[in-house]
């Protein structure tokens, strides 16, 4: 059984999400739903590791009756997830 692609799960949120608008950063899944969905409202950036979800939020607090959709990609995860690693085996200077 091989896996969804990219593809078929941005066609799948478009389907249930097509009135909200969208911030996304990664090149395939911004070009994919332009196609989709090129509305002017849409935030679409390049090259913005880390930078989709605090700037879905700030929309999203603006506009409290639209529904915001932010699509990131893995890499901030993993970033997340190593930086979090990274201070958590720093001792507390009261330990």
């Amino acid at each position: 059984m091989s896996r969804p692609s990219r593809r078929s799960y941005i066609e799948k949120l478009h389907e249930v999400f097509q009135d909200g608008l969208a911030v996304c950063c990664m090149e395939e899944t911004t070009e994919h739903w332009a196609e989709l969905s090129g509305k002017p409202s849409n935030f679409y950036v390049q090259d913005s590791m880390g930078m989709v979800i605090p700037a879905a939020l700030g929309i999203a607090l603006s506009r409290p009756n639209d529904r915001v959709v932010a699509m990131e990609g893995d890499g901030i995860e993993l970033t997340a997830t190593v930086d979090k690693w990274k201070r958590s085996r720093k001792r507390s200077p009261h330990s």
